[in-house]
Parts: structure tokens; C-alpha cells; sequence
């Protein structure tokens, strides 16, 4: 037995923006759990769930880049004061490795040889800022809350590039 998967699942995401409105996202939760998509949610929970199982048994690797997401948090939903975090690129991948293990199979104790399955994550180039949309400037985001970025104290902006 050698220690490559099975197969692998790869994806790879170029930057998106993410924009956490609490209220907003409270209400879509609120929805998914008790309203119309609640069992089709939960059924489709169980189903990841089995798919996992299975990956496991069938060892499927994963190989997964994003690029730079930018997640921004409005101070609330119509203030222009808001936390952006580019979190930078983030890459998870699998590795499988064949182990000893001990456990029950009904009453019977087994020693067997498993697989499991480390997950490894690396993320480079975190950077969080505040910044302020002035009125009138297009969307643009000028830095008026104080620094953030990687720890140069110049604090910058994020946004349409005028800052």
C-alpha cells in the first residue's frame, strides 16, 4: 500500500469579495434551519457527511487554493466604517498516512492498520484594515480609522486604488 489517494479533488478560487452583513446572515441562517430548506438542508448535511465517510475509505485527496479573499465587515449596515480583511492566499491540502490502531468491533478487540487522513493548511499575506468610504468618492476607501496592514504601521486602503 503506498500512501497516495485514491483519487483528488482539486479546486482552485480566484479572489472574491465576501461582505458579512450579522443581520442579514442571521436571517439566512434563521431560514436555512427552520424554514422551507430546513430538511432538504439537513438531508443534504447527512449526504456531505456519508461523502466524507467515504472519501476516507477511498482515500480522496484534496488540493485547495484561494486567492486572496477579501472579506469586509460593515461597523453596521449603513455605516461606511468597516473592517476589510485580505486573508491572503490560502491553500489545504490532504495527506494520507497508514497507522496502527486499536478498537472494538462488537465485543472483540481489533489490531489493525488504518488510514487517516492530516489536513495541512497554509495561509500567507493576512492583512486587516479599517477604512472609511468618504460620500461622493465613488466607492473609494480612504484609511481614516487608524493603521492595520502587515504590521508596517502606514495603515493603507483597500478598495478602488486612489487611497
Amino acid at each position: 500500500d503506498d500512501d497516495k489517494p485514491d483519487n483528488v479533488i482539486t479546486l482552485r478560487m480566484s479572489p472574491m469579495v465576501f461582505v458579512y452583513l450579522q443581520q442579514f446572515w442571521l436571517e439566512i441562517i434563521d431560514y436555512i434551519n427552520e424554514g422551507i430548506l430546513g430538511d432538504t438542508v439537513w438531508g443534504t448535511i447527512k449526504s456531505a457527511e456519508s461523502f466524507l465517510k467515504e472519501s476516507v475509505e477511498s482515500r480522496t485527496g484534496f488540493d485547495i487554493e484561494v486567492q486572496s479573499p477579501l472579506v469586509v465587515i460593515p461597523r453596521n449596515c449603513s455605516s461606511v466604517e468597516k473592517l476589510a480583511a485580505v486573508l491572503g492566499d490560502i491553500c489545504v491540502t490532504s495527506h494520507f498516512s497508514l497507522r496502527p490502531a486499536s478498537y472494538f468491533k462488537g465485543q472483540v478487540a481489533v489490531e489493525d492498520s488504518l488510514w487517516y487522513r492530516t489536513f495541512e493548511v497554509g495561509i500567507k499575506g493576512i492583512t486587516l484594515r479599517a477604512v472609511t468610504d468618504s460620500p461622493g468618492d465613488g466607492g473609494g476607501s480612504k484609511p481614516s480609522l487608524g493603521g492595520g496592514g502587515g504590521g508596517d504601521g502606514d495603515g493603507g486602503a483597500i478598495g478602488n486604488g486612489d487611497g
